[in-house]
């Protein structure tokens, strides 16, 4: 057995957090300006591309044998190529990281179809399910409040429990890593805090931690319908990306793309298409550079360019949502830049509710009811 190097990821991204408080209040206190929260949504952007270039290709091998079933920040390390452990300060293109904890992976070829039982056979259907339920799509949801047959008869839903958990789980845990440090930073901005857990999901945890009764809080998840609550919130997450897509740099863009097609229940991207594509993102993040280079900029104004830069394309899975709520590739850049930061809050408030369990604070869609039963569930990224 090989011990890897560095620390888990959840631990590294909550020193993360902190730290960027704690500038931000160092900075503060002597006068000087910090880091904005969107310097650090910009640094989780790149780190959260660079772990999907890094892990899937490693999912990617492993799904020929099995599937490891509980992807999330706590089993993935990460640490420094040249120092080993990961400062907050190092950039992110310093990160390697590194996947752990294969204790509830199932072979992958029973999993889907066992005994010639046809495409709805194999053992997904009586397998217990396993891994953090912060980071369950929608269908694992299903089937553990309401049993196999209701989640064959959502043919989407199933197929991304039975072929796609693992991309799941690390599409939820890039946008983990995306908002984790910026969030904090934002927070610690306006004085606010975030909220703490309530009893179910606390009790849900110890459960699955350190064994106990599970029917009481089955029940509670159940009558308040939480597949249904997490899709509403998922719906949620893709729509903010996928406006932040349409004010973005072409790269931000193309890898905020990947993250809704890596979590979306009617995607068919697989990990090497979304490797390929981040990978063509970091040379448009090269090129990006290259333009804003000093020499670039005089000959552009010299030339009197007005050029619009190519803005990514919406994903496949979401493009009606990103034509009703992009803006305008014709829009000033000082109206582009507002819209931005006016896009880029939302994410982060989205993601603060995403992450503990709290509805979206400007989701009309949601009753009353809905809002009382879904204040503690949590489906997706935690600290």
């Amino acid at each position: 057995m090989t011990r890897l190097p560095g620390e888990q990821l959840d631990g590294w991204l909550r020193k993360a957090a902190d730290a960027a408080s704690q500038s931000d209040a160092v900075a503060a206190s002597v006068g000087r300006a910090p880091p904005t929260w969107t310097f650090h949504l910009q640094r989780g952007c790149e780190m959260a591309s660079l772990m999907v270039r890094q892990l899937g290709p490693t999912l990617d091998y492993l799904s020929t044998m099995a599937w490891h079933r509980d992807v999330n920040s706590h089993n993935i390390m990460v640490s420094s190529a040249a120092r080993g452990m990961l400062s907050s300060s190092d950039t992110s293109m310093q990160a390697s990281f590194w996947l752990c904890d294969l204790g509830l992976a199932v072979d992958s070829h029973t999993w889907v179809s066992q005994n010639g039982e046809g495409p709805m056979g194999g053992a997904w259907r009586t397998t217990d399910i396993g891994g953090d339920c912060r980071y369950w799509p929608p269908g694992a949801w299903m089937l553990h409040c309401f049993g196999a047959e209701y989640l064959e008869e959502r043919l989407d839903y199933c197929r991304q429990y039975r072929t796609r958990l693992d991309v799941h789980g690390l599409g939820i845990t890039a946008i983990e890593v995306l908002c984790s440090t910026a969030l904090s930073s934002y927070l610690s901005g306006t004085g606010a805090a975030a909220g703490a857990h309530g009893a179910p999901w606390a009790q849900l945890m110890e459960v699955f931690s350190e064994g106990g009764d599970f029917g009481p809080i089955h029940t509670w998840f159940t009558l308040n319908d939480a597949p249904e609550q997490t899709i509403r919130m998922l719906d949620n997450l893709h729509q903010a990306l996928c406006a932040c897509i349409g004010c973005s740099d072409p790269s931000s863009g193309r890898t905020l793309r990947v993250l809704v097609e890596l979590t979306h229940s009617s995607s068919v991207m697989e990990l090497q298409e979304a490797c390929a594509l981040l990978e063509e993102a970091e040379v448009l993040r090269a090129e990006e550079i290259l333009r804003q280079t000093p020499l670039k900029i005089a000959e552009e104004d010299e030339a009197g360019l007005d050029e619009e830069e190519e803005r990514e394309e919406p994903p496949r899975a979401l493009a009606s949502a990103v034509a009703s709520r992009a803006p305008s590739s014709k829009a000033a850049p000082l109206q582009r830049a507002a819209d931005a930061k006016r896009w880029a809050e939302k994410l982060a408030m989205l993601t603060a509710a995403f992450r503990e369990g709290r509805p979206a604070p400007d989701d009309k869609k949601t009753s009353s009811d809905a809002s009382a039963g879904s204040a503690n569930l949590v489906a997706a990224p935690g600290g």
